[in-house]
């Protein structure tokens, strides 16, 4: 997360030796281990035998969800237990990418909700999604919550704790519809950071919502989330992958 160039050498041995080539990223690019997609770039510096080609890393932006559905909690006015969401793959009834803003709100009444790339809407009147992803965005200090306008029930975990074994006692956000347990998160990035992060989000009767806020670090509060997660990879330690 930084604007400037990089060097990288080519592994094409060149016959005046191996080329180093710059290429210029811009601020919302970094070159990671987060592999989801990659960008192929040339480089404007050129040997005996043309354009080196140079391949940079790019993460995916969005946050990967996974849909339970919930008859435990139906009607339930008692904080669901988030633990029961943990390692449960078995039962996942839809899974797929948000891959920009992920605060939503299901049909009135009915609760149903067309989940990004479904071929239909869901029946999520009691339901719960996990959400799993990277945030990331300009350096400072960040407040993160699950706001009261979330119906009904929100949890947030970061760093180690969003990965798995998730519990309502390890959660650094909990909230309900009704206000009860809201507080904020408060956190720091650091140029190239990417802080784990696993929201639950748990609909016990008819019409849910959630409303994921952000605090940055220059003020104000944002309920848009574009461009503040990456996808889960491959390999990493987060409990489910599309």
């Amino acid at each position: 997360m930084y604007s400037g160039s990089t060097f990288y050498t080519s592994s094409t041995i060149l016959p005046d030796g191996q080329e180093e080539v710059e290429v210029v990223e811009p601020e919302t690019t970094t070159t990671t281990s987060y592999v989801a997609t990659t960008t192929i770039y040339t480089t404007t510096n050129t040997g005996a035998s043309g354009q080196v080609t140079v391949l940079v890393v790019q993460p995916t932006p969005g946050m990967q969800y996974f849909g339970f559905e919930d008859p435990a909690d139906a009607g339930s006015a008692q904080q669901p237990n988030a633990s029961r969401f943990n390692n449960d793959a078995a039962n996942i009834n839809v899974q797929g990418v948000f891959p920009d803003n992920i605060n939503f709100q299901t049909q009135e009444v009915t609760g149903l909700y067309q989940f990004p790339g479904q071929s239909a809407p869901t029946d999520a009147s009691n339901y719960a999604v996990v959400f799993e992803g990277y945030f990331y965005g300009p350096e400072g200090t960040y407040s993160v919550t699950v706001s009261t306008a979330t119906d009904d029930y929100g949890f947030l975990w970061t760093n180690s704790s969003a990965y798995s074994d998730w519990t309502n006692n390890n959660a650094e956000v909990t909230e309900s519809i009704g206000g009860d347990y809201t507080q904020n998160h408060t956190f720091t990035i650091a140029p190239g950071d990417f802080l784990p992060m696993t929201i639950l989000w748990v609909n016990v009767y008819q019409t849910g919502d959630l409303e994921f806020v952000i605090y940055p670090p220059g003020g104000g509060n944002i309920t848009d989330t574009s461009g503040y997660f990456v996808q889960p990879f491959a390999g990493d330690n987060f409990v489910y992958h599309v």
